[in-house]
């Protein structure tokens, strides 16, 4: 969703591909909308991680006491369903442009314009102050220990400031266009802006793909660590079933890692009694 319009902005350049994918209205307004969908609920998302950790750096208490679960889904709809009805403007000003020639509407400059402020611009000044502030408060526990709580703020800081880096060049591009429609332009100076154009859509749309790629490297290992607790549980659920007749309390056919003893390993694998009171062992919980 979030690499397709760039994907169709380069299959629009009839001056380097040849040919183009956007000409008819729908699919123009439909190209604009998602773009702008997909880059306001990134944007929004990442504010609120800024928000979060700096939050929890400063007033972790204020996270643990007031906000739950449940209030996170609750602010991601938010986000989400704004993201949705916001942009429907786009839709319909590229339906009603021909040939997708947006940067020839002035009603799509200023709403772009506004939105461009709203989406990158101010949330971006949002997301560098927090990250910075958070920083701040961060340095003297960096000093004394690295703990897995600090990694993941550093690594959230990142993602926040990634998005920053990677949204200024598409915010420059935007507006220095705004001031070059004011000034006569020639053959070459219009295919750089357009060549330049796509470009920093490439790099905006990169910082999607560096996220994912910040999260792989950190969470990588605690996935490996969750789908071998799966498979784990599974087979003491397997014990838990088999060796509950020979037991003296009724707690039912599944039992959690913390109910599940050492012995029940012993009699799943040597095929004893794991209540054999002849063996003898260590039997400690997890």
């Amino acid at each position: 969703m979030l690499g397709g319009p760039v994907i169709m902005q380069w299959l629009n350049h009839r001056l380097l591909i040849g040919f183009v994918v956007t000409d008819r209205r729908f699919v123009c307004g439909l190209h604009v909308y998602i773009d702008i969908v997909g880059s306001s609920i990134n944007s929004w998302l990442i504010l609120v991680i800024a928000v979060e950790r700096y939050l929890s750096v400063v007033k972790p208490l204020l996270i643990r006491k007031r906000f739950k679960r449940e209030h996170a889904y609750i602010i991601i709809f938010i986000i989400v369903l704004l993201a949705a009805l916001v942009p429907i403007s786009f839709l319909i000003i590229g339906y009603h442009i021909p040939k997708c020639l947006l940067v020839y509407s002035r009603t799509y400059q200023i709403i772009g314009s506004i939105e461009i402020c709203i989406v990158y611009v101010i949330l971006s000044m949002l997301i560098f102050m927090f990250s910075v502030i958070t920083i701040h408060k961060l340095r003297y526990r960096l000093k004394n220990h690295l703990g897995r709580r600090i990694r993941i703020s550093i690594l959230l800081i990142i993602v926040s400031l990634s998005f920053t880096a990677f949204t200024l060049p598409f915010q420059i591009h935007w507006f220095i266009s705004i001031v070059q429609r004011s000034i006569r332009t020639n053959f070459r100076l219009n295919l750089f802006n357009i060549s330049f154009r796509y470009l920093t859509l490439t790099i905006r749309n990169l910082n999607y793909t560096f996220n994912f790629f910040l999260y792989s490297i950190v969470f990588i290992k605690d996935t490996f660590v969750i789908l071998h607790c799966n498979h784990f549980q599974s087979q003491l659920t397997f014990i838990a079933r088999k060796t509950k007749d020979n037991r003296d309390d009724d707690r039912g056919t599944c039992a959690s890692l913390r109910d599940i003893r050492t012995n029940d390993f012993y009699a799943l694998w040597s095929g004893k009694d794991a209540n054999d009171s002849n063996i003898n062992y260590y039997t400690h919980y997890y």
